[in-house]
């Protein structure tokens, strides 16, 4: 008896052919809006850097005058956001400074520093512009018709110092005098700041003074008018509590700290901002719980980190830093 064999009819291939037609439809916009959406968080986290490069220069040299970043090209391959003025980016973008322009296919940006805030009260402009000739050309610039700056200049980083809420500024060696910080005696090339001296206070942004390595235990633990922190490059342990319940909302973590241990950043409710440059020899057996409850009364109720490091190096981080991933917004940034 002979067997028939049967293949499929020309009926069934097509129809194959159609679902595999109508799969392939649907699934490349999603894959073409995802990869642009990349392209958007690599230009993000790009200008979240010079913000970062662009304030540590207003605060660690003058404020009279205006300061801008040399342009960067963009990466994304679509004019304007996906998702427009709603777009994730914008938004996060947005609470930096004032955004002037959109992005544009092969164009650029840039971070401007004002000493006079605009109309709506910012001193940071992200400037966007078409082609590659934009006008962030870096550099001090030149003041802003000799206008009195509404912000006197922050203690210079070498010698260190505090700049109250009323922009008057205080010396490091006479918040040393005055009992108000105390430090521990140099050590094997160490020199440690103890902290706000029993019965103290201070307010306003403290510029930590160069010869400072080490930020010791508890040091400002519920100084709630400590409302900035300006670290050195030669800063080297942040301990435990150290800052805990301040009221700082931007922190820039040099590439110098190889210490930050546990909650060390912890309940900072105003915390909205952290830009991280990671050291590879980070000890991580101190780092517990580095932010735990900050960022609850930030604008957005969450901390927006931008982690200068490897994505192995951030899996090694983020079950430290005491944050659930509903409780922040990353941008990583390749070293």
């Amino acid at each position: 008896m002979k067997r028939k064999n049967q293949g499929f009819t020309l009926a069934e291939l097509l129809i194959v052919v159609a679902i595999i037609a109508v799969l392939v439809a649907i699934s490349i916009p999603i894959f073409t809006s995802q990869l642009e959406k990349s392209r958007e968080a690599v230009d993000a986290a790009n200008i979240r850097a010079q913000y970062a490069e662009v304030m540590t220069e207003a605060l660690m040299t003058k404020t009279d005058v205006d300061y801008s970043a040399k342009a960067i090209s963009l990466k994304q391959l679509k004019s304007d956001w996906e998702g427009g003025s709603s777009s994730e980016f914008y938004t996060s973008l947005s609470r930096l400074g004032d955004i002037d322009g959109t992005p544009q296919v092969g164009g650029t940006a840039w971070v401007e520093y004002k000493m006079t805030p605009t109309s709506s009260g910012n001193n940071i402009i992200i400037h966007y512009t078409a082609g590659s000739g934009g006008s962030g050309s870096g550099g001090t610039g030149t003041g802003s018709g000799g206008t009195t700056p509404t912000t006197p200049a922050l203690p210079l980083q070498a010698e260190g110092g505090l700049q109250d809420p009323g922009g008057n500024n205080t010396s490091w060696e006479d918040l040393l005098s005055d009992g108000i910080l105390v430090e521990h005696p140099p050590y094997h090339g160490k020199q440690e700041l103890l902290g706000v001296a029993t019965g103290k206070t201070i307010a306003g942004t403290l510029v930590i003074k160069e010869a400072i390595t080490n930020i010791g235990q508890y040091a400002f633990k519920n100084q709630s008018g400590l409302t900035g922190v300006v670290f050195s490059n030669k800063t080297e342990v942040i301990a435990r509590s150290a800052f805990e319940g301040t009221n700082i909302d931007t922190l820039s973590i040099p590439s110098s700290v190889t210490t930050v241990a546990d909650r060390a950043f912890a309940n900072m409710s105003k915390l909205e901002n952290v830009t991280w440059y990671y050291n590879p020899d980070t000890e991580l057996g101190p780092m517990v719980d580095v932010f735990k409850g900050s960022g609850t009364n930030s604008s957005t109720g969450k901390v927006n980190i931008t982690f200068h490091g490897t994505e192995a190096q951030w899996n090694d981080v983020k079950g430290k830093i005491g944050l659930t991933e509903s409780q922040y917004v990353l941008t990583r940034v390749d070293p």
